[in-house]
């Protein structure tokens, strides 16, 4: 370079033939390296033969892009020549060529007249841009090195938050999708450019300075806008560096073929040492998305798990907090906002009446609010109602639920048996609340949803709720309607407490017969006669098995087996049929002595005295004993609604399945939904439970049935709070509690102190003790000696005596 011009000035130079198609950006580093004369960071040019000066004509090679550009130039001229620069004479050269085809913006009026851009020019240079053709240019119009570019990044405050492209291969589909983006792109681009071109017109547009911070640029005044340079001149080219010190570098550009960005250099080695406490950019949203099938698949991953495994994926510690975070975008990302899903109702019931036409669907909307509000909605598969209406007893059992939402609500249930005893949904509803209303209608669309008028024939079982009896009493005045006893129970047992009183309580429910009924009833009578009349004021009749009606269907031999609950029940039957004894009084007729009673049973009438047979359908011990003395099978006398038959008409039917919300068809039903109710005080986290419930911790149990007594007067009536005497005080002093947790030192040493003690105390007994003992037994001897010296005494007087006798008479 001479002067302001560029000439060749001389070096090694090489002939290379070769195929343009294989012609690449590797293969051209190759023939510089076989040249000899290239590094790493060294500059490749080429130089165009029509070109009108040696400065115009050349063009830098950065990539396959330009190798491709370069390509179509070979084809047609036949060959073209290569120049390599060497790094530290890249500068000097870049002052003398200059900035190929720079965007500088408009200074005055006079420049923007002189100078006015067309939209297909603009538009090419921004293309030409986008695809990383042309030298990078600093902030002051330098030609910049790789190394520079990550230093000019820095101090512009480039973001290192972006996505690498790949050099994977693209089929002529992708490369029109990568079209249309840049298109966008450069029309987004353009009227950018119009905008601050109309503004330049008027003033309003000023250069910022460079080194100008992000904060500054924010501090300044709204009213203008600013061209930064870094804008003018790096267009889309991204450097990233590590710490200062470190070497890790990386360099990428914009790809339009590709429509993303191109690692182009990277130096991948760190010096530095790992932060594993701060990382910019590890975010909570983008971590949602990484562990979004983890998420899917345990919705209620902990906290503390989530910690663990972020360290142990990106080495990187981060808190609980931070956790929940991401635990509650990843929870957004895969259930959405509650609005969008009340705003999906509309397209959902469509969806389900296109997959099944005879199901029975309802919905009901506030229209008073703009747009409409949830209010209720009502479901009723059709598969599940001809299954229902084929294979179970006309029996349902309606109750309601809390839904457990911010949002409140309950959730409206009519539940059937079928034929092995277990539960059998016929429809549900979500409403406001468990009002007279909301049961009303309830009941209402049960029955057109059925077909049934007046519930003639059915049997509905629900608790003592008033909504319940007022819209049965109006909906199903046909029905018979029954009331649940573990409700009545839960409700009596509060006053009348106790294991007696229980047992006496279910004795007198699940009599069969008024004769052990009124036994129940005149036992707990003589526990508490205030018990019998708080039962009796729940009216047994609706609640108790003495006085239900007889379960009559008509039943005939059957191949099939029965259901397995019924067959365990009956099997308890058959074992229980040992202790009776049969006497025949006809085929049909016999008369059962079972234990301390006398009944009489009814083969073809299908009747027992106890009338558990005919409350149930499934033989009772009594009825077991003479089908068995009729050498007959006592699975032949069970009710048809406990056969295998039944029970496969009732799961005969099915619920069409519903494509996902991708085919839902097109319905806008614009809905939000319902206020949310906030009650009194503090928000309960878990529900009350009932004290008949099992516990919550295994193998504790509960203090539920325990009496209590008063701790002032003993007495189990009340407790020390209402006790009458509690002003008087306890008539004892009360020991002193013991401290809880571990002993403290003083208070071991105190008590050693006091062990001490009572221990020298006890052997200063003992000693005492001892010297008591010595000295009796010392008295015991001189007692004994002086008791043995009246006795000698005694016999050597009577000695004397014989012989003053024996003198006498001699």
């Amino acid at each position: 370079m001479m002067g302001s011009a560029v000439k060749y000035m001389g070096g090694e130079a090489r002939t290379f033939q070769l195929d343009v198609d294989e012609l690449c950006w590797f293969l051209l580093e190759e023939f510089a390296v076989k040249c000899g004369c290239y590094n790493k960071g060294d500059h490749i040019y080429y130089l165009i033969p029509d070109a009108e000066t040696f400065e115009m004509g050349l063009r830098r090679v950065y990539s396959d892009d330009e190798v491709r550009v370069m390509s179509d130039v070979m084809v047609k001229f036949r060959c073209i020549s290569c120049y390599v620069v060497a790094a530290v004479n890249a500068q000097s050269m870049a002052v003398v060529l200059g900035p190929l085809s720079p965007f500088t913006p408009f200074e005055t009026f006079a420049d923007l007249q002189a100078e006015q851009y067309e939209a297909e020019n603009y538009e090419a240079q921004i293309d030409e841009n986008a695809n990383g053709e042309g030298p990078i240019y600093g902030s002051t119009g330098q030609l910049l090195s790789e190394e520079d570019v990550d230093d000019e990044s820095e101090s512009q405050g480039l973001s290192s938050g972006e996505e690498w492209g790949s050099d994977s291969d693209t089929d002529d589909e992708e490369f029109r999708d990568s079209r249309r983006k840049i298109e966008a792109w450069n029309a987004a681009a353009l009227s950018t450019a119009r905008d601050l071109q109309q503004k330049a017109l008027q003033g309003t547009v000023t250069r910022s300075e460079k080194g100008k911070s992000q904060e500054e640029t924010e501090a300044d005044t709204v009213k203008d806008e600013f061209v930064t340079d870094y804008d003018e001149s790096r267009q889309q080219r991204l450097g990233v560096k590590c710490n200062p010190g470190c070497p890790f570098r990386l360099y990428c550009s914009w790809d339009s073929r590709r429509a993303a960005f191109v690692v182009k250099s990277v130096e991948d080695q760190h010096t530095c040492v790992r932060n594993m406490e701060s990382n910019r950019q590890l975010k909570s949203t983008w971590l949602a998305k990484q562990f979004l099938e983890l998420f899917k698949s345990r919705p209620h991953w902990p906290a503390k798990e989530i910690v663990e495994t972020i360290r142990v994926a990106y080495r990187v510690l981060v808190k609980v907090g931070f956790a929940y975070k991401v635990k509650y975008y990843a929870h957004r990302l895969l259930h959405g906002s509650m609005k969008e899903h009340y705003s999906k109702l509309g397209r959902y019931l469509e969806a389900l009446k296109e997959s099944s036409p005879n199901s029975y669907f309802k919905l009901e909307v506030d229209n008073s609010t703009h747009p409409a509000t949830f209010d209720k909605v009502f479901f009723c598969f059709d598969g599940v109602k001809q299954g229902w209406l084929k294979g179970c007893r006309k029996v349902l059992c309606v109750d309601g639920c809390f839904l457990k939402t911010f949002l409140g609500g309950m959730l409206l249930s009519a539940i059937g048996r079928d034929a092995n005893e277990q539960m059998y949904p016929l429809a549900w509803a979500v409403v406001e609340g468990e009002t007279n209303a909301s049961w009303k209608w309830f009941l209402s669309h049960l029955k057109k949803a059925v077909g049934e008028e007046d519930g003639h024939g059915w049997t509905i079982i629900s608790d003592e709720n008033p909504g319940i009896l007022n819209a049965v009493a109006t909906e199903l005045p046909s029905a018979e309607h029954r009331h649940c006893a573990r409700h009545i129970f839960a409700s009596w047992h509060r006053q009348f407490k106790g294991d007696e009183m229980k047992g006496l309580f279910w004795k007198a429910v699940k009599a069969y017969n008024e004769a052990d009924f009124n036994d129940a009833i005149e036992e707990m009578e003589q526990v508490d006669p205030g018990a019998v009349i708080a039962f009796k004021a729940h009216n047994p009749s609706l609640f108790c098995r003495a006085f239900n009606g007889a379960y009559k269907t008509e039943m005939e031999k059957n191949p099939f087996e029965i259901c397995p609950t019924v067959q365990a029940k009956l099997e308890k039957e058959k074992e229980e049929a040992a202790h009776c004894l049969t006497l025949p009084s006809n085929v049909n007729q016999f008369q059962v002595n079972h234990r301390m009673d006398s009944l009489a049973v009814d083969l073809q009438a299908k009747t027992c005295t106890c009338r558990k047979w005919d409350l149930t359908g499934i033989p009772c011990c009594h009825a077991v004993a003479c089908i068995f003395w009729m050498h007959k099978n006592g699975e032949d006398f069970v009710s048809e609604w406990y056969k295998k038959d039944t029970y496969l008409k009732a799961y005969s039917g099915s619920i069409s399945p519903c494509p996902g919300e991708r085919h839902w068809p097109s319905f806008e039903l614009p809905l939000d939904p319902p206020p949310i109710k906030i009650g009194l005080g503090r928000p309960r986290k878990n529900r009350r439970k009932h004290p008949m419930e099992n516990p919550k911790k295994k193998g504790k149990l509960t203090k539920h049935g325990v009496e209590l007594k008063c701790s002032i007067c003993k007495s189990k009536s009340h407790n020390k709070r209402k006790c009458p005497d509690k002003d008087k005080g306890p008539t004892e002093e009360p020991a002193p509690k013991k401290r809880r947790g571990r002993p403290m030192e003083a208070e071991v040493e105190a008590a050693m102190v006091e062990a001490e003690v009572e221990l020298q105390l006890e052997i200063e007994e003992e000693v005492g003790v001892e010297a008591e003992v010595e000295a009796a037994m010392v008295e015991v001897e001189v007692e004994l000696q002086l008791e043995t010296e009246e006795e000698v005494g005694v016999e050597e007087g009577e000695e004397v005596g014989v012989e003053e006798g024996v003198g006498e008479l001699q």
